[in-house]
């Protein structure tokens, strides 16, 4: 749906419900409003995201164990030189922020387990801190490889079995790098891999919070508008009496007119918008009436 459409549709609702309420805008508690209007869309979204994360796990969870393992095998074989101590700081630096790594995805995982009882803001803050921390161990990759080329070379030691530790250390952290490297550049989308199924879902998320910010905007105007527009609208339908309208036909129309007299949409557009929400929400019948208050209106002020 484009955004304009679902700005028109949501704000048709919000000012439904102001109508029917009698309310000021000021006076509901608007994210609750958005929050039962567009709650389903996000969480089913927040889930979407949460699984897609959780599977790109997988590739790195079988590594972590033999991780430990050669990582206490490599501080151990290095520990008593005094060249390597830099190195083993920063190598237990990477392991805690492995650690950290893993206890997220734990928890992420347990929220997928218990779905039905984790909220989908639970299941969000667990997705961007998973990323987070992928990130965070792939930028410690990234400072030890150089660091691992150079032992045995110059001044570093070049004992066999510290040769061999560090080794295999380097080797199965390029493995897991693939992985890591992958989640961490999913913590920034639509920077990384604009393209990807993953960044697909961000973006629907964004247009959802565009939708409700700006659909949120438009009703403020047109209540800013309203008595110039109820005005427009008696002098233009017959026998006018706002009572006998109905209240949907009476919020298109003033979207509508807002649209036309104060946005400067064009006249068809806004006919083609207006006609589609009364189509959808308020019969056919009604879609023919709104097209002729508009169209009157047009011919009334000449509107091209």
């Amino acid at each position: 749906m484009p955004l304009r459409t679902a700005i028109r549709r949501h704000a048709l609702q919000l000012l439904y419900c102001l109508e029917e309420q009698r309310a000021d805008i000021a006076e509901i508690d608007l994210d609750a409003f958005w929050h039962t209007a567009l709650g389903k869309e996000f969480d089913q979204l927040a889930l979407t995201r949460a699984k897609a994360v959780e599977h790109a796990c997988r590739g790195v969870s079988h590594l972590d164990r033999q991780l430990h393992q050669k990582v206490e095998t490599a501080l151990q074989s290095a520990e008593f030189y005094f060249e390597l101590a830099r190195l083993r700081e920063e190598i237990k630096r990477m392991q805690e922020a492995a650690l950290h790594f893993e206890e997220l995805r734990s928890k992420l995982h347990f929220l997928l387990v218990h779905k039905e009882r984790a909220a989908a803001d639970e299941m969000r803050a667990g997705v961007e801190n998973v990323l987070r921390a992928a990130a965070k161990e792939a930028a410690w990759h990234e400072r030890l490889m150089p660091a691992f080329d150079e032992v045995g070379e110059g001044k570093m030691p070049a004992r066999p079995d510290l040769l061999n530790a560090f080794s295999s250390l380097k080797a199965l952290l390029k493995k897991r790098a693939k992985v890591i490297g992958v989640l961490g550049r999913l913590a920034e989308p639509l920077a990384a891999d604009p393209g990807s199924e993953y960044t697909g879902l961000v973006r629907q998320e964004e247009f959802l919070r565009a939708v409700s910010s700006r659909a949120e905007a438009l009703v403020r105007n047109v209540l800013a508008q309203k008595e110039q527009l109820a005005s427009i609208l008696e002098a233009t339908v017959e026998h006018y009496v706002p009572s006998r309208m109905g209240t949907v036909d009476a919020c298109i129309l003033y979207i509508s007119l807002y649209e036309l007299l104060h946005a400067e949409l064009p006249a068809p557009i806004v006919v083609s918008e207006a006609t589609a929400l009364a189509d959808l929400f308020s019969g056919t019948k009604s879609a023919r009436f709104i097209h002729g208050v508009i169209g009157a209106v047009v011919q009334s002020r000449h509107i091209p």
